[in-house]
C-alpha cells in the first residue's frame, strides 16, 4: 500500500510554500481534466470507478492539502519584508481566485489585516 508523503512545513521557507500551492494546483487541474473528459461519465452522470478515483483524490486529497498549506500560511510570519509580501500576495491571491469561505468583502479585508498584524514566527 502506498502512504502518503508527510506534509510538514516545520522551517519551509516563503519558496517552500509558492512550489508547493503551484504544484497541488497543477494536482488539481490534472484531475479535473481527467473528470471533464466524456469517457469519465456514465450515461446517467456518474463517475466511473477510475475517473471517480481520480475526483477523489483532486476534491479530497489535493484540496485538504491546499486548506492545510493555506491555514498554515495564515499563521507563519516571515522576518525578511520582502518574504512577507509575498506571503501576503499568495494568501490574497488563493482568497480572491477560490473563494474566501462565505465571507463578504469586509470579512476578507479583516482577515487579510489580522493575517499582517502578527508578529514574526519563524516558519
Amino acid at each position: 500500500m502506498i502512504t502518503a508523503p508527510k506534509f510538514d512545513m516545520t522551517g519551509w521557507a516563503i519558496l517552500d510554500f509558492e512550489l508547493a500551492y503551484d504544484g497541488l494546483q497543477q494536482l488539481n487541474l490534472a484531475s479535473l481534466s481527467i473528470q471533464n473528459q466524456p469517457r469519465a461519465s456514465r450515461s446517467d452522470h456518474s463517475y466511473y470507478p477510475g475517473a471517480d478515483f481520480i475526483a477523489d483524490i483532486g476534491e479530497t486529497y489535493v484540496l485538504g492539502l491546499a486548506d492545510a498549506l493555506i491555514k498554515r500560511l495564515e499563521q507563519v510570519r516571515f522576518a525578511n519584508p520582502a518574504d512577507e509580501d509575498r506571503r501576503l500576495r499568495l494568501l490574497m491571491h488563493h482568497h480572491c481566485s477560490f473563494g474566501s469561505g462565505g465571507d463578504t468583502l469586509p470579512e476578507l479585508l479583516q482577515r487579510m489585516a489580522f493575517w499582517s498584524a502578527k508578529p514574526v514566527v519563524a516558519a
